[in-house]
């Protein structure tokens, strides 16, 4: 089939394989892309322009092990320091973000184990913060969710109730303020998580007096009294409300449309207008005062146009919206959250991140000589977009799977706007085109010796089935070489066979299982025994494979020259080539099958309900109680849960 006229022409597979197989993106900071992105902050003229945040975020991967090819070593241990021998069970990414210019880049990423050491990851922040001091980027803020507090805390901030503090000393550049930021749109969620589990809040009396309040009680009855009343109506009063959304429990708690339909100005004029018309009491007020607050506070905090954004061009407009900003810190200090009144955690992210933009808005516009600021760059929507285009196919990445496609996003300098997700599109791309500029070497790995034994002597092969399949896997090796085109010369290959009349004592699986021409090969003895010996050693080096950083460096230094007694009568480095073929082709098995910790109660093995029920008998029931149980009920709260 021809291409059509005026069809594009793409390069095939290979072509960009090879284009792009320079850049290693190994875990940890990237250096391939911060030497070119200091060229590209060299060439802003104003500094404003080098003015930017750390933005980073973590999702789940998938436990497992596996041999990176162009790294040439096991991935999917964590790489945080002093983490390095724990099983990473996450992925993070850290993100250069503008304030003024459209910048957006990926500058690091960290295999992370299920439970972090604060201090592990307080180093990378600050190794981060010293190479955006070396390329001249002015770092104003840390974003991230609150669940880093202990590393915020380790850097000098504080979330506590009574010492609060959001700004610190930039560690690398003494005299020079840091704030960090927690992500609006992740305080928007908790806030409607904690109104809905903790059911009222008791707004200050000052501002009950003040805006002339019925009373001073916001209750979540009010809004399931509102649900309640129009569901079955054509017509809604607020449209996609509906009971579930005021189940904190509920699957889609963490979906910011659900929290958007609770405290939207719609759900706001609609108590008033219910209070007007006499169909509920004045009570109800109070309620629709604190969602118009806090659907405001969220509009001025993740602002994307001039129409929101906090400036001086209109003066009425930013005393507005700071007046607004500084009246919900007071109001988040003084109220009380549910029946016992005790302090929530989203009092003080609330205080804490409303608190530190408007200071970082008065030193970026009047220090810095911002015209305006638009506080969604203070914001996570930047790695949650990344998130999501790098699981959109799969969420339950390995970690090898997260490291190729966050690789394959950042040299496309291409993200997708994600339907099913919470975030509003960035919508710009990456900003260095690793393509156009050379990138920084990688340094060079060097292996002791002495860590890694190297047994010569070792048991001689048996007739046993195990030792059968393995004689056919050393023909797999010569097979595959053959199809890759690796190994061209036919006189060589001929003698790498078993070109006796008697097969080989191992040769009877494979010959059994040659259903096809030319799809085994029955290696001589020389060969079988070559392969033996390494497999053997590897077996040995196993548990300390974790530690390997190059398999090339292992390779070349230990079992090239373990083997060099090992003489096979061919030339154009055959040997080197089986070897280093069968070595690589082992190590991956390995890592994937002997090194990876086995998966236990993923999402796929619960996808049926049999096999939910199976596993809630076995876990959560004894089988006594499981017989004596009827079926009806089990069958019922079964599919509750699943």
């Amino acid at each position: 089939m021809q291409d059509s006229p005026g069809a594009p022409k793409f390069p095939s597979p290979k072509t960009l394989q090879v284009a792009v197989e320079h850049i290693k993106f190994a875990p940890g900071i990237l250096y391939e892309i911060l030497d070119p992105l200091g060229k590209k902050f060299q060439g802003f003229q104003d500094s404003r322009d080098r003015d930017i945040n750390i933005v980073f975020d973590e999702l789940v991967l998938k436990r497992q092990i596996d041999i990176d090819n162009n790294l040439k070593r096991p991935i999917g241990y964590a790489t945080l320091p002093g983490q390095e021998g724990k099983f990473a069970e996450k992925g993070e990414i850290y993100i250069f973000r503008g304030i003024r210019q459209r910048l957006k880049q990926i500058v690091a990423y960290h295999l992370n184990p299920s439970q972090v050491d604060s201090k592990a990851k307080k180093q990378v922040i600050l190794e981060l913060l010293q190479k955006a001091n070396e390329i001249g980027a002015n770092v104003i803020a840390l974003v991230c969710d609150m669940g880093n507090r202990g590393i915020l805390s380790e850097l000098g901030f504080s979330t506590k109730k009574d010492s609060l503090k959001w700004q610190i000393d930039n560690p690398v550049k003494p005299g020079t303020p840091l704030w960090c930021v927690p992500d609006p749109v992740h305080l928007f969620k908790s806030l409607k998580e904690c109104l809905c589990t903790n059911k009222t809040i008791t707004l200050p009396q000052r501002i009950v007096e003040e805006f002339g309040l019925p009373s001073g009680k916001v209750d979540v009855g009010h809004i399931a009294w509102v649900a309640d009343f129009q569901e079955g109506d054509t017509f809604q009063l607020v449209p996609g409300l509906t009971l579930k959304n005021l189940d904190p429990n509920h699957f889609s708690k963490m979906k910011v449309k659900t929290s958007l339909n609770l405290l939207s100005n719609r759900l706001a004029a609609t108590l008033k207008y219910l209070v007007l018309k006499g169909i509920v009491p004045e009570e109800f007020e109070a309620t629709a005062w604190f969602i118009k607050l806090m659907n405001r506070w969220f509009q001025l905090m993740t602002s994307r146009n001039l129409y929101h954004a906090l400036g001086l061009r209109n003066m009425d407009a930013y005393n507005q919206a700071i007046e607004h900003l500084q009246l919900v810190v007071m109001v988040f200090r003084n109220m009380s959250v549910g029946s016992d009144g005790y302090w929530k955690p989203v009092q003080s992210h609330v205080v804490f991140a409303t608190s530190a933009i408007l200071e970082i808005q008065k030193f970026l516009i009047y220090e810095r000589g911002h015209q305006f600021i638009q506080t969604s760059t203070f914001g996570c929507d930047v790695v949650e977009n990344v998130n999501s285009s790098v699981g959109v196919n799969n969420p339950n990445l390995t970690p090898l799977e997260f490291k190729n496609k966050l690789k394959k996003l950042t040299i496309s300098q291409f993200n997708m706007k994600i339907n099913s997700s919470s975030y509003d599109y960035a919508g710009c791309g990456d900003y260095v085109d690793l393509l156009f500029y050379p990138t920084a070497p990688s340094p060079a790995v060097q292996i002791d010796p002495s860590a890694f034994k190297w047994f010569v002597d070792v048991p001689p092969p048996t007739q046993s089935p195990e030792d059968d399949v393995f004689y056919r896997v050393c023909g797999y090796i010569i097979v595959s070489l053959k199809k890759r085109n690796i190994l061209k010369c036919a006189e060589c290959i001929e003698k790498l066979r078993n070109i006796g009349e008697t097969p080989h004592p191992n040769a009877l699986f494979q010959i059994l299982t040659d259903f096809s021409a030319d799809a085994q090969f029955a290696v001589n003895d020389y060969v079988f025994k070559l392969f033996k010996l390494i497999e053997f050693n590897l077996q040995v080096w196993l548990p300390k494979l974790e530690k390997v950083q190059s398999l090339d460096c292992l390779i070349d230094a230990i079992v090239i020259p373990g083997t060099a007694h090992m003489t096979l009568p061919t030339c154009h480095d055959v040997k080197e080539k089986i070897v280093k073929a069968f070595t690589n082709m082992r190590f991956k098995q390995m890592a994937a099958w002997q090194l990876s910790p086995v998966q236990k109660n993923t999402a796929s093995s619960l996808a049926s309900k049999s096999v939910g029920a199976k596993f809630l008998a076995d876990n959560y029931r004894s089988k006594q109680s499981v017989c004596n149980t009827p079926k009806r009920p089990i069958k019922t709260s079964l599919k509750r849960l699943l």
